[in-house]
């Protein structure tokens, strides 16, 4: 089933969703066997979403979210930050992520992709 991905949704696992003019598939990620998160893929490289629960923000689970999701991927992944937001920026930088060399027009974010990855 697909379903649009409304603004401060999370999709379920298995699902999936339209992004923009796009069709998506939702990724759940694990901690300890149990649902902890998903991640929103555009294809086999590009996340859209990455969203865990609350109660694991600040721990250390975002990075092992991402590991999972690089882990799956059949090709280097790409993410969208938004330099506004300074923290989700830092985040992906402290995790290997620069910006890619060539950016496509995206007028709400920065492209980024992982040092070292061909």
């Amino acid at each position: 089933m697909s379903a649009g991905l409304a603004p401060g949704t999370i999709p379920l696992p298995g699902a999936t969703v339209t992004v923009g003019d796009c069709r998506c598939d939702v990724l759940a990620l694990m901690v300890d066997d149990a649902v902890s998160g998903v991640a929103v893929m555009r294809d086999e490289r590009d996340l859209v979403l990455l969203a865990l629960k609350d109660q694991l923000r600040g721990w250390g689970y975002g990075s092992e979210a991402v590991a999972q999701v690089e882990r799956v991927a059949t090709a280097p992944i790409r993410v969208l930050a938004s330099p506004d937001v300074g923290l989700s920026l830092y985040f992906w930088l402290r995790l290997g992520y620069a910006p890619a060399k060539e950016q496509p027009c995206q007028p709400n974010g920065l492209v980024l992709e992982k040092i070292g990855r061909e």
